[in-house]
């Protein structure tokens, strides 16, 4: 069974783990459906510890990744397995 995105993203949480200023240019830079698997990853809420990023080219995949990037250094990551909201 193939997801379908939703045809509108929600607007994605702050992590706790992240500060407030990384999070803030984040949403500057991000559209939510980024903003929601930055969030994932952050947070620990990836299913095994893997979250696939996919898409066509120029959908903002390697943006994404490098606000991932940015998100791991900037905050206090959860280990493998810890999740925080």
């Amino acid at each position: 069974q193939i997801q379908q995105k939703p045809a509108t993203a929600t607007i994605a949480a702050r992590p706790r783990s992240l500060p407030t200023d990384i999070w803030s240019s984040l949403q500057k830079n991000h559209n939510p459906y980024q903003l929601a698997s930055i969030s994932k990853v952050v947070s620990g809420s990836c299913k095994n510890n893997v979250c696939l990023i996919q898409g066509p080219p120029g959908t903002g995949k390697s943006s994404t990744i490098v606000g991932i990037v940015s998100a791991l250094l900037s905050g206090k990551a959860p280990l493998p397995g810890q999740r925080q909201s």
